[in-house]
């Protein structure tokens, strides 16, 4: 496979867990176990000052002492201790981190954490899956980040999954049995890397049939509409649940990753532009990307469909006609070969 602009993040040779911890049940114990269970073939960094040993790994003071520096920093602290992390990892040149939490604290100053961060990580061109998010599993490649328990994910399926919502990712990966996922990602509040960027690197897997986005909005527009091309051209199906359709819905965006939801309408236009099939629920969407990611894409020409029943048939055809899709009109030699 080539190199990819995101590698260091989804595909890194090194990971160092800042926040790491032996508390049961807590985001730093299941990063640091994720990537056991996940079968991560690289270097582990666990980063704490309160423990010399962790999971079988030596446990470092801090990221300055690590004998190398790492190409993720996956951070398991809470949002007091989050800024003064960042403040190390940046300065130490770490080019990629994942940030699980809110970013929200109590008696903050102007300009708030969230925004603070945001511009650090921009200004350092530091690669970042989050903030308000649940990190990643990219089966493929054995990089599991996420700081919470999940469902046994075997490598490697067909299956890419990319949600705003963390919750909107689990609920697929690890309520679906049927679906086998190649990667999976929590893209949260997007404050350096964004959905568009998450579906170009999932389209250069050899292995995605199909790929599956949960958006609440566009905050790259440009970025994923190059992907969308990108991937009609390439022939890979995109399924989408957009929300924040409503007014209310939309109130409820803002107030869950601050994305602005947009006109519904401008997103129904984009999705019919790139032949993105958009699903209504999560039932519909799971439904869309088992079906997608087992059945071979459909070849040029007309349909066929065989039925034992007169009434399917007739059913078949009126949903053929509303989908505008053309049956196969059979030649006098085929139809005098049946008879």
């Amino acid at each position: 496979m080539s190199e990819h602009r995101l590698d260091p993040l989804l595909r890194p040779k090194s990971v160092a867990i800042v926040g790491a911890s032996k508390r049961v049940d807590s985001v730093g114990e299941w990063a640091l176990k994720n990537l056991h269970i996940g079968g991560f073939q690289g270097r582990i960094y666990p980063v704490n000052p309160g423990y010399d040993e962790l999971q079988g790994h030596k446990c470092y003071a801090s990221l300055s002492e690590l004998p190398e520096v790492p190409e993720l920093v996956v951070f398991a602290v809470g949002d007091q201790r989050i800024e003064v992390a960042l403040d190390e990892a940046i300065a130490a040149g770490v080019p990629a981190a994942v940030i699980q939490s809110t970013l929200v604290i109590d008696d903050d100053v102007e300009p708030a954490l969230k925004e603070r961060i945001q511009k650090k990580v921009q200004n350092a061109g530091m690669l970042v899956c989050g903030a308000n998010g649940m990190g990643f599993y990219n089966i493929r490649d054995h990089v599991w980040t996420c700081g919470f328990d999940s469902a046994a994910h075997p490598a490697s399926g067909n299956v890419t999954l990319i949600s705003h919502s963390g919750a909107g990712m689990s609920g697929i990966i690890d309520c679906e049995e049927r679906i086998r996922v190649n990667l999976a990602v929590s893209a949260g509040n997007e404050l350096a890397t964004t959905m568009d960027e998450y579906l170009d690197f999932a389209l250069d897997l050899p292995e995605t049939r199909v790929v599956g986005l949960f958006v609440e909005t566009a905050r790259n527009p440009s970025g994923l509409q190059a992907a969308l091309q990108k991937a009609a051209r390439l022939g890979i199906p995109v399924v989408a649940l957009k929300v924040g359709r409503t007014e209310e819905s939309a109130k409820l965006t803002v107030s869950h990753t601050g994305a602005m939801a947009g006109d519904d309408a401008t997103y129904d236009a984009l999705f019919d532009r790139y032949g993105v099939q958009r699903a209504r629920d999560q039932d519909d969407f799971a439904s869309m990307l088992i079906m997608f990611a087992e059945l071979h894409p459909v070849g040029a020409g007309g349909l066929v469909s065989l039925h034992d029943s007169g009434g399917e048939r007739q059913l078949m055809v009126d949903l053929a006609d509303d989908a505008q899709v053309p049956l196969t009109k059979l030649a006098d030699t085929t139809t005098e070969k049946l008879e």
